[in-house]
């Protein structure tokens, strides 16, 4: 068994992860030296007997162990003593300026409104707040060390300074202040100048020389600067992010001042109106409203691996379309209606939820009478819904009904996209006034 704790606020939290019987693994947590909540998964084997891409359940347990440990320790788990629950490594609780620390943390901006509170907080942001542009990419901080020399980062705290060496020229050629970190938003643009998160991500998930053949092939990752949380070792927490704003601007809002691949986060001078107006008829990402009066304070970052949410909002357009929900994790169905890939046809759920549909595979029809996939979607799913599914859909066929789907955004082949994907959809309900025919796109 592997121990792991974090502290919060007001408790520590422990996780723990063990394998039994060879391919179950197990995990429990809760408050530290309190109630543990216990759960497992039976992993099965990976891939076709016989080739070299098959993975047995026992070893496949063990990479699934693996990757859940890492994403705690990615979240800022540390790993304990199970005896002595004494640390195994000394997490860090300051900047040297050397490297950032794994456990390191900035903030993030907070999720549009949900309730009557927040929508009150956001109404009077918008007000007299500072609009921005949100940008369509990956978070990446930014530090020139003690040294003067240029480190880059993952929101996690992996260094991947080797994925971006034009950036890191670039930054050299600038002279920054040492001890100076800028959180950026990494992306790639079009020809048309819209973000191309696809490309984005394949740099991200690639490996340095891979990530860098590809932007020699083609277009290469450009850095957006949205804060600088520490400019010459002193840190930015105090100031309100007007003044931060104002200052960002002053280092970097001019062509002769910002070096090449980076820019300054687009300010939005007009009423939220108009700003709304400029995402849906550019079909942008959304926007970030900050309170101009307000500092991030001790929220800007943080050593619990947990980021907090200062007086900043995202805001993104919400949209909605009807979508043919299929489910068939197991491929049984005949085929008759659509037929559905290995990896389009919707999941189990693991955990709590085993035992039960974890998400439905969205479908919709082109001009062709083609099928196309376009996402899952699990979110806006409650229990009672996951367990209606069982009870709807058409063995035979997989079909489960027309669902209404919201997002924030879609992709499409048919503009380059590389998918027709949905970003951030949720189930809100099922449409059994319509029929699948109804649920078509001419884009596709």
């Amino acid at each position: 068994m592997r121990v792991f704790r974090i502290e919060g606020k007001v408790h520590t939290r422990e996780w723990s992860c063990w394998i039994e019987n060879g391919n179950e693994v197990h995990t429990q947590s809760g408050i530290a030296d309190g109630k543990m909540n216990h759960t497992f998964d039976v992993v099965p084997s990976v891939g076709k007997p016989g080739t070299k891409a098959f993975i047995p359940p026992n070893q496949n347990a063990v990479l699934e162990a693996a990757r859940k440990i890492r994403k705690k320790v990615e979240a800022g788990y540390v790993e304990v003593d199970p005896d002595t629950k004494e640390p195994m490594i000394e997490a860090a609780n300051e900047l040297d300026f050397t490297r950032l620390p794994k456990n390191l943390c900035f903030m993030k901006c907070r999720k549009p409104p949900e309730n009557t509170k927040q929508q009150k907080e956001f109404d009077r942001i918008v007000e007299n707040g500072i609009i921005t542009i949100k940008r369509d990419g990956f978070m990446h901080p930014i530090l020139i060390d003690a040294a003067g020399k240029v480190r880059i980062y993952t929101r996690r705290m992996d260094e991947c300074t080797d994925k971006y060496p034009h950036l890191v020229e670039s930054l050299r050629g600038a002279k920054l202040p040492k001890k100076t970190i800028l959180l950026c938003e990494f992306v790639v643009e079009r020809a048309n100048g819209s973000d191309d998160r696809i490309a984005i991500q394949a740099i991200s998930n690639s490996k340095a020389d891979k990530a860098r053949a590809k932007q020699q092939a083609g277009p290469k990752a450009r850095a957006v600067i949205l804060l600088i949380p520490f400019w010459d070792g002193v840190s930015m927490a105090d100031q309100s992010f007007g003044m931060a704003i104002e200052f960002l601007e002053q280092q970097f809002g001019t062509r002769d001042r910002c070096p090449p691949y980076f820019e300054p986060m687009e300010v939005f001078y007009g009423d939220f109106e108009e700003a709304k107006q400029r995402v849906y008829s550019e079909n942008l990402e959304g926007l970030v409203i900050y309170d101009a009066n307000a500092s991030p304070g001790d929220k800007l970052f943080n050593f619990r691996g947990k980021p907090e949410r200062p007086m900043a909002f995202k805001w993104k357009p919400i949209y909605e379309d009807d979508f043919v929900a299929m489910w068939d994790p197991d491929g049984k169905a005949d085929g008759r209606f659509i037929q559905m890939k290995k990896g389009e046809r919707g999941e189990w759920g693991r955990g709590r939820r085993k035992g039960q549909p974890k998400n439905l595979a969205l479908y919709q029809m082109n001009s062709d009478g083609d099928w196309v996939f376009i996402a899952h979607v699990g979110t806006g799913l409650k229990d009672e819904q996951l367990k209606e599914i069982m009870d709807r859909v058409d063995d035979l066929t997989g079909f489960v009904g027309v669902a209404e789907i919201e997002y924030t955004f879609r992709r499409y082949e048919s503009r380059g996209d590389g998918s027709n994907a949905l970003v951030e959809p949720r189930f809100t309900r099922w449409r059994d006034d319509k029929t699948e025919t109804e649920c078509v796109d001419d884009e596709l």
